[in-house]
């Protein structure tokens, strides 16, 4: 139930804001572009799936720094605030010496998981034999749970005081691996939303605005929880 009413309030926050939704993500992917740019050559270099994909994975779960505005406005929509679009600029100059190193991270970390899941699937009938499948499972469960712990890496990251990376992420896999099935919902449908909305086209309209509206709003269900029963370090 606890999932549940996250995404329903994720989709009642940017619902009952269409106006600001759509311009602040318009904004933000403004503000990505110079990414996009590189993604689209890549994708015509090599497969289309790539633009909608890599839109997915590195603007919307891996905590781009572009889209630290975009986060920061959906949060003060929580608290019945709004925020001009030129503090979208202003959150990234302030932020970007945090987000820009955990988005980074994010990308290298995910990209050996997942190089290592699809190089032992590919091993076959090799002298590790059966063992290739298992290691291969092992690496892939590795990149689930990577992009798993993303669900929260913005949300903390940008309530800490003084934007500690280690901490943001030490603290997304104590709410993970505290809170396995909530998490595991929550990553499924953001995730396929994501891919859905990239792949339609409707991530550039208001697509990462209820992707990020549902990362708040995880984040904001579930600390409450660990401060009574087991606080997460700050």
């Amino acid at each position: 139930m606890g999932a549940l009413r996250v995404l329903w309030d994720a989709v009642r926050l940017v619902g009952g804001r269409p106006g600001p939704a759509i311009l602040n993500n318009v904004v933000a992917v403004a503000l990505s572009l110079p990414l996009l740019f590189v993604l689209s050559a890549f994708a015509r270099a090599t497969s289309l799936s790539i633009l909608p994909l890599g839109a997915a994975g590195l603007l919307g779960i891996l905590s781009c720094p572009t889209m630290t505005g975009l986060q920061v406005a959906v949060r003060e929509w929580g608290k019945g605030e709004y925020l001009p679009l030129r503090a979208q600029w202003d959150a990234i100059r302030r932020s970007w010496r945090a987000t820009l190193p955990a988005w980074l991270i994010g990308v290298l970390v995910g990209g050996i998981l997942l190089v290592n899941a699809g190089f032992y699937s590919r091993l076959g009938a090799t002298s590790l034999g059966p063992f290739a499948g298992a290691i291969s499972v092992i690496w892939l469960c590795g990149f689930v749970f990577w992009l798993a712990i993303h669900l929260y890496i913005f949300p903390l990251l940008l309530r800490q005081d003084g934007l500690r990376v280690r901490d943001a992420y030490r603290n997304a896999a104590v709410i993970s691996l505290g809170r396995p099935f909530y998490t595991l919902v929550l990553t499924f449908v953001w995730i396929a939303w994501l891919i859905v909305a990239s792949t339609t086209g409707l991530a550039y309209v208001f697509g990462f605005a209820l992707a990020v509206a549902i990362q708040e709003q995880a984040v904001s269900h579930i600390l409450p929880t660990f401060d009574r029963e087991t606080p997460v370090a700050g």
